[in-house]
């Protein structure tokens, strides 16, 4: 039976984990994602675990272990049920705007008691687990702190595979509700179980017992006082909570802040919990000062190699390669470095609790309650750790302040384990040195954590050669401006001297997590500065208000109140850190920290713009990269509506997304997302490969345009987007994409109760994918939709001249447009080779390719093919596939009559090239010809059993779905 209940307890402990991970998610929908909201959501959470570990406790006294098991059972029943109705309870509390308001006006009071409506009950039954199954089924006073023992460590063991299934697996893959739904069974069968062991045990109290000292050892030294093992559990939950509270930030540091870093830390410090305490000891004075010494030192051995971390795990890094398969590994190593550094400190800490019960359990018949008591207030030091060290101290200090605390504490907690024997002056005068230690411990190099090394994905030529020779390398040439840690946030601002046109001669970039999040040169600035240029030139509300969704480098923010018609930016910024760095980039943002019609709002954006009342004539959102934990929600379909709400009438939203380190269906998930909200979209793009989505209530059209011609004679937006090489409308609405966003309707959604997006991007942020905008239109997917965009961009809809706007569309600069046309983007080779045809640009500019494209058109002149051979037919089938576009109309009939010399019987010579013609009719537009002659093509290899090209027929495959999906959301369209 014990062994059957060590293999359950493995399983609650895995699904009391994955509730908390899932109940924080949901949770931070209402609260926020910011710190203050977590160590909340988190206090509440132990809160109901300690109350729990009392109650349970104070039941379990004197009674027998079949009661025990049958409420243990019921426990596991009740919180089955509760987590099968938890979704539902919190899409009421959803709705109610009313009560969350009121709720809400209270403050942390109201958000705790909010939380404690959603999840205090079930964590209450939680804590049933240790005190009810060491009272149950303990033979003896001495089985009794063993068998706790192991219950301590296979519950905490599954604790561990809970973090690791809850993010790696679970959620990303099943999504919230499903995760909860499938972990409330695994309880439900559990508490079956029980209810049928306890049935099974026969109903008896054991006798009493009262603890008996061994052979040389006095009863003083065999019983602690209740009162110092309760400070002591209490000190040893406040450290564990701090030092995982540092851990989880210098591993973000290390290795970047994702989801699967803040799971994979959480685990291994649970795993070390876990190992220490199945680690046998008697709970005597010694055993336990002994073991504090090891918590001890290992704090500090943990504090002194923490600058070596992101060096190490950057070796880690280009040890791997990027790809699927490797990002598991790589993960793996870390886990396996990160626990060896951890073993000392965390195993010990794990190893303290097992050891207090044996020091205080005096009689098998009150064992339950005494771990009841102490667990309790190891719970409330959690809770303590967790608001002093994990939020309040970091408003004040850096994160090493908080690790040198841990040590402080762990050596209070060993000097009220002595006794005032003599013989311990020894272990007396070690305790004093680790105290004086902390005072002297020297701080961690901001030139070593501010800037991360976890984008160097392959190794350097100083990688080798230490972490101090790879940290030189790494900062060549920066100054650190500013560092600080806060309750969110790692920032630092360094400076660098950039080769560029910069007023101020000089780029400073801001870093957050150990991550870049803009500089004040290059791409970036051309970035965050359209951010806010093209938006506030292109709305038509009547608000004279603007919001912005993190502050950033500022520059936003700047170009922003460059405009006439903005009276108030509202900046909603998650970190005090970047606040307090802000002034650094007044010189090149047009004083934004301190602009006059500037309001901060420190605060996390969901949160902050649910509460508000306010209409926005602009809204900006340029959050971090999606993979960076709490980001995500920023880009679910919940909060795109919450934008429309706050958008007046011909107001714009405007959302910054990237398409580095992603693939494109991630890119499509996020398109797709937003235009399920907004009837507009419209989708620019910047040299930097990075997207801006631009959102309203009715599409952008020709009056929009007019409204940016006469915004853009400001001279103080004038010279802005003249520093960025931008002068006429033209110009700037030449980075319209032409990408549609109907073509990426198969692509799912983010969701709040279905986050896939910070998993997805994560993975692939490993994998270090590359996307370029301009190019995701040539996607055989999607090139039958995109290919209809180009006339009906704001440029070619306003009738602007498209020859103004070429660098824009080609990225280059209008002299080099023509050189190597073919190596350029399909948006830019349409676009180019449409001007060359209307006379409007010189056709020798365009080549030899020029006169195909002239005869493909339909019209006189041109260079009809000669020669009749597949070679030459292939020529003009991919000048076709190159070129044609709504924008440049080539005739289908042109390009049969072009390709007839591949159209005949099926043979080595043609293959290929018949091929290449069936994709360039499904790329134009036409599926159902292409679908027609891709059967046709099949039908003829198999029949004289011709094994076709597998890369041939996966291009024709995609291309034709593409064409086939097209029509039919045409023809959806239409109908609607």
């Amino acid at each position: 039976m014990r062994k059957t209940v060590l293999v359950l307890t493995c399983l609650t402990g895995a699904s009391g984990l994955i509730y908390e991970v899932v109940w924080q998610r949901y949770l931070a929908n209402l609260f926020g994602s910011h710190a203050r909201a977590s160590v909340l959501i988190l206090a509440v959470f132990l809160g109901g675990l300690g109350l729990g570990y009392a109650a349970f406790g104070r039941l379990s006294k004197e009674r027998g272990a079949a009661s025990l098991l049958r409420a243990y059972g019921l426990a596991e029943l009740g919180i089955a049920a509760w987590a099968f109705a938890f979704p539902t309870m919190f899409e009421t509390i959803w709705a109610a705007d009313g009560l969350r308001a009121e709720l809400s006006s209270l403050g942390a009071f109201g958000d705790a008691l909010l939380a404690a409506l959603l999840i205090g009950a079930p964590t209450v039954l939680m804590g049933g687990t240790l005190p009810l199954l060491t009272r149950a089924l303990a033979r003896n006073l001495r089985d009794a702190t063993r068998f706790h023992a192991h219950v301590y460590a296979v519950n905490t063991a599954g604790a561990c595979l809970g973090a690791l299934g809850a993010g790696f697996v679970l959620i990303p893959a099943f999504g919230l509700p499903l995760t909860m739904m499938g972990v409330a069974a695994v309880n439900a069968a559990t508490g079956l179980v029980f209810l049928a062991m306890a049935s099974a045990v026969t109903e008896a109290v054991e006798a009493p017992g009262v603890a008996t000292a061994s052979p040389g050892e006095s009863a003083s030294e065999t019983a602690m006082g209740a009162w110092r093992a309760c400070m002591l559990a209490f000190l040893g939950g406040a450290v564990s909570i701090c030092l995982q509270t540092v851990v989880i930030r210098i591993v973000g540091l290390s290795v970047g802040s994702s989801e699967y870093a803040f799971s994979m830390v959480v685990a291994v410090f649970i795993a070390m919990l876990a190992a220490g305490a199945a680690i046998k000891g008697s709970g005597k004075s010694g055993a336990l000062l002994r073991n504090q010494g090891v918590v001890i030192l290992g704090l500090i051995v943990l504090y002194a190699s923490v600058p070596y971390w992101p060096w190490v795990a950057h070796l880690a890094r280009a040890t791997f390669a990027s790809n699927g398969i490797a990002f598991y590994a790589y993960y793996a190593a870390i886990f396996l470095l990160l626990a060896a550094v951890l073993s000392l400190p965390v195993g010990a800490l794990g190893r303290s609790m097992p050891l207090l019960f044996g020091a205080v359990n005096r009689r098998i018949g009150s064992s339950g309650n005494e771990v009841g008591r102490l667990y309790g207030w190891n719970t409330l030091g959690c809770i303590a750790g967790a608001t002093l060290g994990g939020y309040v101290a970091l408003r004040f200090v850096n994160l090493d302040d908080v690790a040198r605390f841990c040590i402080a504490l762990a050596t209070l907690a060993g000097m009220m384990m002595m006794t005032a024997k003599a013989r311990l002056l020894g272990p007396a005068l070690a305790l004093v040195g680790a105290l004086l230690a902390v005072v002297f411990l020297p701080p961690w190099p901001e030139d070593h954590l501010g800037f991360g090394l976890f984008r160097l994905t392959a190794l350097t030529p100083s990688s080798l050669d230490g972490a101090e020779a790879m940290y030189r390398e790494r900062n060549a040439g920066l100054t650190y401006l500013f560092y600080r840690d806060d309750p969110n946030t790692t920032v630092a601002v360094t400076e660098a001297v950039e080769q560029t046109r910069l007023q101020d001669g000089f780029s400073r970039s801001l870093v957050v997590n150990g991550k870049s999040d803009g500089s004040t040169g290059g791409p970036d600035r051309y970035t965050t500065i359209l951010l806010g240029q093209i938006p506030a030139l292109l709305q038509e509300s009547g608000s004279d208000r603007a919001a912005v969704v993190g502050f950033g480098t500022g520059l936003t923010v700047g170009t922003l109140s460059l405009h006439g018609w903005v009276k108030t930016i509202d900046v909603i910024e998650i970190s005090e850190a970047v606040r307090d760095a802000a002034p650094l980039f007044d010189a090149s943002n047009h004083a934004a920290s301190r602009h006059p019609k500037v309001t901060w709002h420190l605060d996390d954006a969901y949160r902050k713009l649910a509460a508000s009342t306010e209409r926005y004539g602009v809204i900006v959102s340029e959050p971090s990269n999606p993979w960076v934990t709490g980001v995500e929600r920023l880009y679910t379909q919940e909060f795109y509506a919450l934008m429309r709400q706050r958008l007046a009438e011909g107001g714009v939203f405007a959302q910054w997304f990237h398409t580095y380190s992603v693939s494109a269906d991630t890119v499509g998930l996020v398109i797709n997302t937003f235009a399920t909200v907004f009837p507009g979209v419209r989708i620019f793009y910047t040299s930097s490969g990075d997207l801006l989505l631009l959102g309203s209530a009715k599409r952008l059209g020709t009056s929009a345009v007019t409204t940016a011609a006469a915004r853009m004679a400001e001279p103080e937006v004038r010279s802005e987007l003249l520093s960025l090489e931008i002068g006429t409308v033209s110009a700037l609405l030449g980075y319209e994409l032409w990408l549609a966003p109907a073509a990426y309707g198969e692509h799912g959604l983010q969701l709040l109760d279905f986050p896939k997006l910070s998993h997805r991007a994560g993975r692939e942020f490993f994998q270090q994918l590359t996307g370029d905008a301009p190019r995701l239109a040539e996607a055989l997917t999607l090139r039958p939709w995109t290919r209809e965009m180009a006339v009906r961009t704001l440029l070619q809809e306003s009738g602007l001249p498209l020859q103004e706007a070429l660098p824009q569309i080609c990225n280059v600069r209008a002299a080099d447009v023509y050189n190597r046309l073919e190596s350029q983007s399909w948006q830019c080779r349409s676009a180019a080779m449409s001007l060359a045809m209307t006379g409007k640009v010189d056709a020798a500019a365009a080549g030899d390719v020029a006169g195909i494209v002239l005869w493909l058109s339909g019209k006189d002149g041109g260079t009809a093919p000669a020669d009749a051979t597949p070679r030459l037919a292939r020529r003009y089938i991919e000048a076709f596939a190159d070129y044609e576009s709504a924008l440049l109309p080539l005739s289908a009939a042109r390009l049969g009559e072009a390709a007839a010399p591949c159209l005949g019987a099926l043979s080595d010579e043609n293959v290929f090239c018949r091929g290449r013609y069936i994709v360039a009719l499904a790329l134009a537009g036409d599926g159902d010809g292409a679908a027609r002659e891709m059967n046709r093509m099949v039908e003829e290899a198999r029949a004289g059993k011709r094994k076709l090209p597998r890369v041939m027929l996966g291009d024709m495959r995609e291309a034709v779905g593409g064409a086939l999906r097209a029509r039919e959301s045409r023809n959806g369209a239409a109908a609607r």
